[in-house]
C-alpha cells in the first residue's frame, strides 16, 4: 500500500485536527489538519517522507513537472545540494491575494505548504482544502 493510501485509511478513523502521519511500501506520508470531513481536509501542509536519500538537484529540477495538484507551477528558488536543501515557490505572476505556494526539497522529505504575505512583508501559513483524492495525488505527485 503507497503512503497516500494509507494516509486515506488513517483519514477515515480521524477527526478534529491534528497531525496525522502514515506510512507505506514507498514511505510517509504526514498532515498538519486544520479540518477532517468525509471528503476533504483543510491543511497547514503536507509533508512525504522517503526512505532514502535523493540528489537534491534533479529533484528541485524534476519536481515543477510533476506538481500538477497545486493551482499553479512552482519553480527553483533556492537550491543548495550542500545545505541539503532547495525551496521552490510560485512564479511572482501567479502569486494571487499576496498568497503563493512553497514546497520544501529535503534529501529524504518534501513539505509542501501555502504561505500569504501580510501588509508588513512578513510571511505567515495559510490553510487550504483539499479532497481526499487531490491529497493522494498531491502525496504521490511530492514523492
Amino acid at each position: 500500500m503507497r503512503a497516500s493510501e494509507a494516509l486515506e485509511a488513517a483519514l477515515d478513523g480521524a477527526s478534529g485536527s491534528g497531525r496525522i502521519r502514515a506510512t507505506g511500501d514507498d514511505g510517509t506520508a504526514e498532515i498538519d489538519a486544520v479540518a477532517i470531513g468525509p471528503i476533504g481536509v483543510r491543511v497547514r501542509e503536507v509533508t512525504v517522507g522517503r526512505d532514502a536519500d535523493i540528489d537534491i538537484s534533479e529533484e528541485a529540477e524534476a519536481l515543477p513537472d510533476r506538481l500538477r495538484s497545486l493551482p499553479h507551477r512552482v519553480v527553483p528558488i533556492e537550491v543548495d545540494p550542500d545545505l541539503g536543501g532547495a525551496i521552490l515557490r510560485s512564479r511572482p505572476q501567479d502569486m494571487r491575494d499576496g498568497e503563493f505556494w512553497e514546497v520544501d526539497v529535503r534529501r529524504r522529505r518534501t513539505t509542501v505548504r501555502k504561505q500569504r504575505v501580510r501588509e508588513d512583508g512578513h510571511r505567515e501559513p495559510a490553510e487550504f482544502a483539499l479532497t481526499r483524492e487531490q491529497l493522494q495525488r498531491l502525496i504521490d505527485e511530492a514523492r
